[in-house]
């Protein structure tokens, strides 16, 4: 016999979809650039979406941009979503640091990594309003045809 089988349900081999989205990339470009940026921008009176945005927008850009095309190329997106995405990375991104720091770093090299922890620390409060604000900027661009699932 000549048969495939297919392993269902497995989540190390998951049934690949038929239906996938098309990311509009100018909406996409705009809002992972905006979202920051506009929180900052209107957060100005307290100062710290200032300097939130200058210390963490590349961190959220460089591990942002990845996470978002792959959540956009199986979901619809929306700001909901985007929010849950980007604390999910930098929760992640966290315990990844508090895990080599507690494992391999020594107790001089702790101090080092306080600043890295205390950053990634304030990244669980900024990281999904960014993301937030920049899941309601790409719905908000995003063009009928991206909105609708196609058939691979």
């Amino acid at each position: 016999m000549t048969e495939t089988t297919v392993i269902s349900g497995s989540p190390l081999f998951p049934t690949p979809k038929d239906v996938r989205y098309i990311v509009d990339p100018v909406a996409f470009t705009i809002a992972m650039v905006g979202g920051p940026i506009l929180v900052g921008i209107l957060g100005s009176p307290l100062l710290a979406p200032i300097f939130a945005t200058a210390l963490g927008g590349p961190l959220y850009l460089i591990l942002g941009v990845p996470v978002m095309l792959y959540r956009l190329r199986i979901t619809a997106g929306s700001p909901k979503s985007f929010a849950a995405a980007a604390f999910c990375t930098n929760a992640i991104v966290l315990a990844a640091v508090l895990l080599y720091r507690s494992l391999v770093a020594t107790p001089e090299l702790w101090k080092h990594y306080d600043l890295h922890v205390t950053f990634l620390a304030i990244g669980l409060i900024f990281a999904p309003l960014w993301g937030a604000v920049s899941g309601w900027i790409y719905t908000g661009l995003r063009k009928p045809f991206y909105a609708s699932s196609h058939n691979i």
